[in-house]
């Protein structure tokens, strides 16, 4: 009320919907707005922007040979734990062979069963996540979790990984 103007510039702070925040169109949209008679200057740290976004794809591709040394880890724990309940379970099965029983009635049951525990690890994990990511989010704030469709593909990827464990190990050690 003192002074006659305000002597601060006038200043518009954009918050952009979560599909547009990428260095390209942040400077499409900058672009725009300098080409504006009324717009003195655009700021929106476009060095900080793309060093976010490089960083992002460094821990993509991080994460990426993360998740395939683990899939290829899990696929030698089930392959192992396989052929133990096969070599458990040899005597049923030379009873099952000499009754007359097919190689796909004999390795059925490992793969449904390796499947099955996938499954369930699939599930334990996804729910374990679910609860540290309720219980940061009150320290944190709001974080996004995995949609329902993220969660069943991430259990079926478990359980189809298992299977396939399953069944290299019992070509690889059940001679049937």
């Amino acid at each position: 009320e003192v002074l006659e103007e305000n002597p601060l510039p006038a200043s518009l702070h954009l918050r952009l919907v979560v599909g547009s925040r990428h260095s390209e169109k942040l400077e499409l949209l900058a672009a725009w707005m300098r080409e504006m008679e009324s717009v003195e200057e655009v700021r929106y740290g476009d060095l900080w922007v793309q060093r976010l976004e490089r960083y992002v794809q460094v821990f993509l591709f991080l994460d990426l040979i993360i998740g395939v040394v683990v899939a290829i880890s899990a696929l030698f724990v089930i392959s192992n734990t396989v052929r133990l309940t096969v070599l458990a379970r040899s005597r049923s099965i030379e009873i099952m062979r000499l009754v007359g029983a097919t190689d796909w009635f004999i390795r059925t049951p490992f793969v449904v069963e390796g499947a099955l525990q996938g499954g369930m690890a699939g599930t334990i994990a996804m729910l374990v996540l679910w609860g540290v990511h309720h219980y940061a989010t009150r320290f944190v704030g709001p974080l996004i979790f995995y949609d329902g469709a993220q969660v069943a593909g991430f259990i079926a990827l478990c359980a189809i990984v298992s299977a396939l464990g399953s069944l290299t190990s019992l070509r690889r050690f059940l001679r049937v």
